[in-house]
């Protein structure tokens, strides 16, 4: 990740979309080495 001096809420908007859906389904959990949607399916399952 790098870090970039962003002036305006608009010129923040998407790299904050970006870090959130990165955030909520890619990243890997440390505790069960899976990513969140992978997770989610299996205790629906």
């Amino acid at each position: 990740m790098e870090y970039v001096k962003l002036r305006t809420y608009e010129e923040a908007r998407l790299p904050i979309g970006e870090y959130i859906h990165f955030y909520n389904n890619e990243r890997i959990q440390v505790n069960t080495k899976l990513i969140p949607l992978k997770q989610r399916n299996q205790f629906v399952a």
